[in-house]
């Protein structure tokens, strides 16, 4: 079983790190970045994947890594999204609000994660018993890594500090926001000489480090003998990735409209339904008729987007009551769109159907010593208190599709106090199921944590 396992390759996945420094040394164009960071921490998290069962430091690099990703993602995703989001005159004062927040944000994190990454790899040189050629300069580059990215962090946002002074009461302040484009070349020009030499020295310690098999063996016997001997391990781990999927999804279904067009529509929540049914097919039969609701909802919507963003390009939602033509053409998409809301309420309704047989199958720990008839009364309680937290998501994810389903037609009755305040009931509707599934998820991990802690 050892041997056999994909999890005893040579490596551990470990020599993947060797790629994340190609997506990280690179400067950012304010807040554009035309290398994602975020492949980068993708593959730092490959890396640590395994590694991190092995050394609790490891561990932490990899969690830290994990909020890297999220706010890299999140820093692609408003560096798109700004442009929909500010006018031309608005722009500049929130890139640097932006550089700045996300250059904070990320400074956070890099500290902890990258001296947890080279304390954890110095702990298992140390316990080595053969000697690792260049470990204590690997370490060292390691360590150091954060000071690049300070640098990083700092010349990215000092370029938009210009717009600042566009903002003057009187003419004795010299306005340097015209010369923000020169600020940002020449910041570039340095964070690029040394991002390659961080670049360089890092990637020549880590290609050394993957090539000491002593060392990767050690690695590879300590998990073995210390990891896949506890199967319920992965399944734990297993469970609060589903978890987690389903949160996301919860908060997917929230609407950002801005002058019309929805800049997080339907799909994107169906996709991530998509992929958390197929994870839940261990544990639920349900997984296949969330799978199929969830392919409709992405192309029912996908097609309402469509026919919506075309409709907005000539119509405004007023015409639709008075115009005959404005309202032939707000139902060529309005149908697709309402089909899709219904189907996202079937998602839901099929992701709580298997989150049911979930629980029934690895929530609870109830002792041996206590009687069959005992054991099965508190098996019983535990799944009540975890299906009335499941129960109130699922019906709130109902009522956030429904009012999402005749948004459109709402927004179309000007002078109706309803319609009025409907953008605001389907925001907090799409808040409360996010937070309620959060609430529920914390309580099936917890069970499951208590189910398996003995394990």
């Amino acid at each position: 079983m050892v041997r056999s396992d994909v999890s005893s390759r040579k490596y551990l996945r470990f020599g993947l790190i060797a790629a994340a420094p190609f997506f990280l040394f690179n400067p950012d164009y304010a807040v554009l970045d035309f290398i994602p960071d975020l492949a980068g921490y993708v593959f730092l998290i490959l890396a640590l994947s395994k590694m991190r069962d092995i050394s609790s430091k490891l561990a932490e690099a990899f969690s830290g890594f994990c909020r890297l990703a999220l706010v890299s993602g999140l820093r692609l995703v408003l560096s798109v999204a700004q442009f929909a989001m500010f006018n031309e005159a608005e722009r500049p004062t929130m890139r640097l609000v932006l550089a700045f927040s996300f250059a904070v944000a990320e400074l956070i994190f890099i500290f902890p994660a990258w001296k947890a990454l080279s304390e954890g790899l110095s702990f298992l040189i140390q316990t080595s018993p053969d000697e690792v050629p260049g470990s204590s300069r690997t370490l060292k580059a390691l360590a150091a890594s954060p000071v690049f990215f300070t640098v990083k962090a700092v010349l990215t946002v000092l370029p938009e500090a210009a717009v600042l002074s566009s903002q003057r009461y009187d003419d004795a302040s010299f306005d340097w926001s015209p010369f923000t484009g020169l600020f940002r070349g020449m910041s570039m020009f340095v964070v690029l000489i040394v991002g390659l030499i961080w670049l360089t020295v890092t990637e020549v310690r880590l290609v050394r480090l993957c090539r000491a098999g002593g060392f990767f063996d050690m690695c590879r016997g300590r998990y073995d003998s210390e990891v896949l001997t506890k199967p319920n391990l992965f399944t734990r781990r297993r469970i609060r990735a589903v978890l987690v999927m389903f949160c996301a999804c919860a908060f997917l279904t929230t609407d950002l409209y801005l002058d019309g067009v929805n800049y997080l529509p339907d799909f994107l929540c169906a996709a991530m339904f998509a992929v958390t049914f197929v994870f839940l097919r261990r544990y639920s039969g349900f997984w296949k008729h969330g799978l199929f609701a969830s392919a409709g909802c992405a192309v029912f919507s996908a097609v309402g987007w469509l026919g919506s963003n075309s409709f907005h390009e000539r119509y405004t939602d007023i015409l639709v009551q008075r115009d005959p033509a404005a309202w032939a053409a707000f139902w060529k998409f309005y149908p697709a769109n309402a089909v899709g809301a219904l189907l996202l309420a079937a998602c839901a309704v099929f992701a709580g159907f298997c989150l049911r047989d979930l629980i029934n199958g690895h929530c609870g720990y109830v002792s041996d010593m206590l009687g069959a008839e005992h054991k099965q009364n508190k098996l019983d309680d535990i799944r009540k208190y975890l299906y009335s937290r499941l129960n109130a998501a699922a019906a709130l994810g109902i009522a956030s599709a429904l009012a999402d389903a005749v948004y459109d037609y709402m927004m179309t009755l000007y002078g109706s106090f309803l319609s009025e305040i409907w953008l605001t009931v389907c925001f907090v509707l799409s808040i409360l199921f996010g937070a309620f599934s959060v609430r529920a998820c914390m309580a099936v991990r917890d069970e499951v944590e208590a189910r398996y802690m003995l394990e």
